[in-house]
Parts: C-alpha cells; sequence; structure tokens
C-alpha cells in the first residue's frame, strides 16, 4: 500500500504534472499557486493545496503583470 506523502517538494510536483521546476517556482512567485514557504528558499505542497492545482481550482487568481506594476507603485507613492 502507498501512502500519499503528507508534504510535496516543488520538484515533486514538477515531476508529477510533468513540468519544469521553474514553471512551479513560477506559479508560486506569481501567486497563480498556494503553498506553504518553510524558509526563505523552500516551499511544500500540501495535500489540499496540491489537489486544488491538479484539480484546475488555484486558490488565488493569477495576478497580471498590470496588476503586480499599480501594485508596487502605490508601495513608492
Amino acid at each position: 500500500m502507498t501512502s500519499t506523502p503528507e508534504y510535496r517538494t516543488p520538484a515533486d510536483v514538477a515531476r508529477i504534472l510533468g513540468i519544469s521546476r521553474q514553471m512551479v517556482y513560477n506559479k508560486i512567485h506569481s501567486g497563480a499557486w498556494e503553498c506553504t514557504k518553510i524558509s526563505d528558499r523552500t516551499y511544500r505542497f500540501d495535500q489540499e493545496q496540491f489537489e486544488r492545482i491538479t484539480s484546475g481550482r488555484n486558490t488565488r487568481p493569477m495576478k497580471s503583470n498590470r496588476d503586480r506594476f499599480r501594485a508596487a507603485l502605490k508601495k513608492i507613492a
């Protein structure tokens, strides 16, 4: 019997989905995919987060470059 891991690494998610690790990190950093940040450079996906990704039910809508640019301008204004 194979058990489901409690947390998956970005490399695990990339391998399962057949995409690059960089694509996973791009989704994390853009806000499209929710995950748990363990430290400055360590991310993990719990089972619920992973299921949302694989089912297409992302928890946060992806921000466009325009939205990110506007948010950055508000911070410095």
